[in-house]
């Protein structure tokens, strides 16, 4: 309320999908301006790519295998959590019960499972007949901070024909998906392994940044999330 309708080169919109940073969306400016309201109507450039719900793992426990776990050892001094191998089907909107890409640390027979949590090797799979020349295929989601490095890119196995990637977690339950990025871009793509789907249920954050005439930063005026199908 403290901002004035009065040059709609003055306020600007960011928005993010599912807290990651590689596909959000900074809009043109508002559509039309009205007494203490701004308005954005049929912007196209604030369409985002549906995608699917969320993949999900939970290890909370060393003693037996949680949702979607085949099996836990304990091997060469560390725990490892083998996940069932898991199938591309761009398709079918897939109905999971998802946190849109979040985790939480949660350890049974622990007191703090914060501190008391143990770390173990997860192992993905994710089977392909070939690899994928054309970009990169990573694990993506809260876990990795919805970021993108060496860190979570999967490597293709050309004898068993398969992406994998086994890396640390803290136990708990996780929310996962497999991004695609093309060579030479930085915006990941669920196109060619999770598929775009209508229904889909995405949580959407949208910044308003305010830059009246003769600023030189921009300020944070509004903010608000809220799940929705995709806009």
């Amino acid at each position: 309320n403290d901002v004035p309708a009065r040059n709609a080169n003055d306020i600007f919109l960011v928005v993010t999908q599912n807290n990651r940073e590689d596909n959000k969306i900074t809009s043109p400016r508002p559509s039309y301006i009205e007494p203490n309201k701004y308005r954005w109507i049929n912007h196209p450039e604030l369409t985002f790519e549906g995608g699917n719900e969320y993949r999900h793992f939970d290890i909370f426990s060393t003693y037996y295998a949680g949702t979607n776990i085949d099996r836990i050892r304990y091997e060469m001094g560390d725990y490892q959590a083998y996940l069932y191998t898991d199938q591309i089907d761009t398709h079918h909107y897939i109905h999971n019960f998802d946190v849109d890409g979040q985790r939480v640390i949660n350890a049974e027979r622990t007191s703090d499972p914060d501190i008391e949590s143990e770390y173990m090797w997860v192992h993905f799979i994710l089977p392909m007949q070939d690899p994928l020349f054309t970009g990169s295929l990573y694990v993506g989601g809260d876990l990795f901070l919805n970021s993108y490095s060496p860190a979570n890119r999967m490597r293709y196995d050309n004898e068993h024909h398969c992406y994998y990637l086994n890396t640390l977690v803290k136990q708990g339950g996780t929310d996962y998906m497999y991004f695609f990025i093309p060579k030479g871009d930085t915006k990941a793509t669920l196109q060619y392994t999770e598929g775009s789907h209508w229904q889909t249920q995405n949580t959407y954050t949208i910044y308003v940044f305010y830059r009246p005439f003769g600023s030189r930063a921009d300020r944070l005026v509004g903010m608000k999330t809220y799940s929705s199908s995709s806009m």
